[in-house]
């Protein structure tokens, strides 16, 4: 037998074990909740919840796997198909620089400018206009402000 062959094999029989105890545990679970619901003030209630709180980790361990097997199938796709410099990549990539820049500003006389020094010069002046306080306050209206 073939190695591709036996581990296709091997891996759609862990994959159909790993659904059918999926569906056992959660069968399970719906058991217990009807059971606690139904009996939590029975003498062996704890030993029920040991049982499904041990139940309920199993459960969150398969789907951790499952998502781990997810991230690594979509990583692989993008490492085969997605750096190969197509078209679509190089279209991802203006894109994103697009999305980072301003690549036109309009001014305050309404003129529209799309030198880089002269938008950086204006956004720089109007946050320092923004962010510098005009006004000065004395004690005495400070703490009128903490009487309010």
């Amino acid at each position: 037998m073939e190695i591709r062959t036996a581990s296709i094999s091997y891996a759609k029989s862990k994959a159909k074990s790993t659904y059918h105890r999926e569906q056992e545990i959660q069968r399970q679970l719906d058991h217990l909740d009807v059971f606690i619901c139904n009996n939590f003030f029975s003498g062996h209630i704890d030993q029920v919840l040991q049982e499904y709180d041990n139940l309920k980790t199993e459960l969150r361990s398969i789907y951790e796997d499952k998502g781990k097997q997810a991230r690594f199938r979509a990583k692989r796709r993008w490492v085969e198909i997605g750096e190969r410099p197509t078209k679509y990549f190089f279209y991802l990539e203006k894109r994103n620089y697009n999305k980072k820049t301003i690549g036109e500003l309009r001014l305050q006389d309404d003129s529209i400018t799309n030198d880089e020094k002269l938008i950086l010069n204006h956004i720089e002046a109007y946050y320092k206009h923004l962010l510098t306080s005009q006004n000065t306050f004395s004690d005495d209206q400070y703490d009128n402000l903490s009487k309010i």
